[in-house]
């Protein structure tokens, strides 16, 4: 009987020597990440609680987080939650994901802030009111998704996201805007020799304020490269126009 509660005893100290370090295991999984220096008049830092690992190519960590955004000239806080997050600086996300690896994520971060590549964040004027608007950067939850982008203007000290603007545009090679006619396009590819550009013009006082207007159906023949555009646009009969390669 007593060799018996004996290993009763000795099984429950390890159980729960098994829930402390499992506890200790699911509290660190929590990082600051701290930029260097301020970006555009605002210290940043980013709350990130890691989730999973997407992929072992790129070293990718994955998880929720908010970004608090803290403007210099009056000490005003701005947070935004990010969806999936993803840390960009290459350096950075291979200590995460060595840490994540080994169960020993570091508490803290500091990277310095760059625009090239996939930035966390940047600031970039979407509605040509010659001010800048906050774009984050969310990160695909496949191993070969695009980033997601989602925009955020700031109105009486507060962000509100554009959900009706066309992020798609903000992608490499897939859209434009353009300040000097004030349109945004976006471009959905069928194959290398077919894709459709859609346009929109922005309207403030509209409830959708990036408003489609048009949208070009490019043909291209692969042997000659001559191009047919048809050309859409609301209200209006379909346009042909053919265009020989010079």
């Amino acid at each position: 009987m007593k060799f018996t509660l004996l290993i009763l005893l000795l099984f429950a100290k390890s159980c729960q020597s098994q829930d402390i370090e499992q506890k200790s295991k699911e509290k660190n999984n929590k990082i600051i990440v701290e930029f260097t220096e301020p970006i555009k008049g605002f210290n940043a830092k980013i709350f990130w609680t890691i989730k999973d690992s997407i992929s072992d190519i790129d070293n990718r960590i994955v998880g929720t987080a908010i970004l608090e955004l803290e403007r210099q000239n009056d000490k005003t806080k701005f947070k935004i939650n990010y969806q999936s997050y993803s840390i960009s600086d290459s350096i950075c996300s291979l200590k995460v994901y060595e840490g994540f690896k080994k169960s020993d994520i570091p508490n803290i971060i500091q990277t310095n802030y760059s625009t090239e590549g996939r930035p966390d964040f940047y600031f970039k004027d979407i509605n040509f009111d010659n001010v800048e608007e906050l774009i984050i950067t969310e990160t695909g939850l496949e191993e070969y998704n695009a980033p997601v982008y989602r925009v955020f203007e700031f109105q009486n000290n507060e962000l509100i996201e554009l959900k009706d603007f066309p992020s798609i545009s903000l992608h490499e090679g897939k859209g434009n805007i353009d300040y000097e006619k004030k349109e945004i396009t976006t471009k959905d590819y069928y194959s290398c020799c077919e894709y459709e550009e859609d346009f929109y013009k922005y309207e403030k006082n509209n409830k959708e304020q990036f408003v489609y207007f048009k949208t070009l159906h490019h043909m291209i023949d692969p042997n000659t490269e001559n191009e047919e555009i048809i050309i859409k646009e609301k209200g209006k009969a379909d346009i042909k126009i053919f265009k020989k390669k010079q």
